[in-house]
């Protein structure tokens, strides 16, 4: 038998993880262990906006990574519409883009965007 700790585990332990809410922590293990959002929606019995919501908090406070949840495509097509102007609402930014592009992957860049690491509390 090893005692080799897991990736996860070490991860697990780290400060800025133990600063997340037990749900937010639920989530994001789930999302390691690469479970879908619909996945992880069915297996929490939650909605899927409210785990569509958790992945944005995530994002935003550096625990995910855009090309995680978007393929670049996307995400690259979303910025675009902020280069040409700063939309004023989500639906703004939605009428600029195709209809195939979802209001959470705006939801998404536009958390990427706010993403800004703080290293005095890591």
């Amino acid at each position: 038998m090893t005692t080799e700790t897991s990736p996860w585990m070490k991860w697990n332990h780290t400060k800025k993880f133990k600063k997340l809410t037990p749900t937010l922590q639920t989530t994001l293990k789930l999302f390691f262990e690469h479970l879908s959002i619909k996945e992880i929606a069915k297996h929490r019995s939650f909605k899927l906006q409210t785990v569509e919501y958790q992945i944005v908090e995530l994002i935003t406070l550096g625990f995910i990574y855009l090309a995680d949840i978007i393929e670049d495509e996307l995400s690259h097509q979303i910025l675009e519409t902020f280069e040409e102007d700063v939309p004023d609402s989500l639906t703004n930014i939605k009428n600029k883009l195709p209809s195939k592009i979802t209001y959470f992957q705006i939801k998404c860049v536009l958390a990427s965007i706010n993403n800004q690491p703080d290293s005095k509390h890591d």
